[in-house]
């Protein structure tokens, strides 16, 4: 990445980004059957059934 005329490098920390994946992947049951995706979600449906989303936020 480029900064001015410097260029910063930022190095990955893979364990620690693969622990906030697992943690957000344990977050809903359905968030696990789309593992093989680079990204989350829930059908409107799914998010307020028994007050899911709003019991999310509270965490």
């Amino acid at each position: 990445m480029q900064e001015g005329s410097k260029v910063l490098v930022i190095h990955r920390n893979k364990e620690a980004e693969m622990d906030f994946v697992n943690k957000i992947r344990n977050l809903h049951t359905n968030f696990a059957v789309n593992s093989n995706y680079n990204y989350f979600f829930l059908r409107a449906k799914e998010a307020l059934k028994n007050n899911w989303f709003f019991l999310f936020l509270i965490r």
